[in-house]
C-alpha cells in the first residue's frame, strides 16, 4: 500500500534520537498498539499512523479514563503522577512509557446521575 507523503515529514522516532533502552520499532509498535494505528517503517525511521495520519502528540483524550488506564498499563506504562480527582471539567494523568517517556491520558468528568 502506497502512501502520499508531504514534503516536510513530522517527527518520527530514530535510533538517533529515541531511548536507548528499547529500539524505536518497538516503541512504534507500542504506541501503534495504544492509539489502534499502524507503524510506517522506512529504514530506521518509526512513524505512528492512525486512519492513515501521522500521530505526534502525547496528550491522549480517552472516553473511558479506567479501560483506556488498563490498556497502557497492560502494556507496560506507568503511573508518574495520579490524577487530581476532580469532580467537574476535566482531568488527567501523567505515565511512562517502557522506555521512560511521559504521556497523559485526558478525559471529561462526567457528573453522577441525580440518585
Amino acid at each position: 500500500m502506497s502512501r502520499r507523503r508531504s514534503r516536510s515529514r513530522p517527527p518520527r522516532c530514530s535510533r538517533r534520537s529515541a531511548s536507548r533502552r528499547s529500539p524505536p520499532s518497538d516503541d512504534a509498535r507500542r504506541w501503534a498498539g495504544v492509539l489502534g494505528g499502524e507503524v510506517d517503517e522506512d529504514g530506521d525511521w518509526h512513524m505512528v499512523l492512525v486512519d492513515g495520519a501521522p500521530r505526534t502528540g502525547v496528550q491522549l483524550a480517552v472516553e473511558d479514563f479506567a479501560e483506556a488506564h488498563e490498556h497502557v498499563t497492560a502494556l507496560g506504562a506507568r503511573v508518574l503522577k495520579p490524577a487530581s480527582g476532580a469532580t467537574a471539567g476535566d482531568d488527567f494523568q501523567v505515565y511512562a512509557d517502557p522506555a521512560g517517556h511521559p504521556f497523559c491520558l485526558c478525559w471529561l468528568v462526567r457528573k453522577a446521575p441525580p440518585a
